[in-house]
């Protein structure tokens, strides 16, 4: 009258079985993205820069030496809403 219920090892067992193809592309796709945006962000982590004061002198992060873009301290957003 009612179907059987199959047995929960063989249908997880079906499930993962059918599937391995397709999450191993999406584990892959994810991991290409994850390492595109790493290197496209790379710069810009690298731009930022530490200053230390020392004897009353200034000296320059890293990042400015290496003429890396920078970013300023302050950030300011104008947000116009209409």
């Amino acid at each position: 009258m009612y179907p059987s219920i199959p047995n929960s090892n063989t249908y997880t067992k079906a499930i993962t079985s059918q599937n391995y193809p397709l999450l191993l592309f999406l584990f892959i796709s994810l991991a290409k993205y994850l390492l595109s945006f790493s290197i496209i962000l790379l710069p810009y982590a690298l731009s930022i820069s530490f200053s230390t004061v020392s004897n009353g002198k200034e000296s320059k992060g890293l990042a400015e030496k290496r003429f890396l873009p920078t970013f300023e301290s302050e950030t300011k957003f104008d947000i116009h809403l209409k």
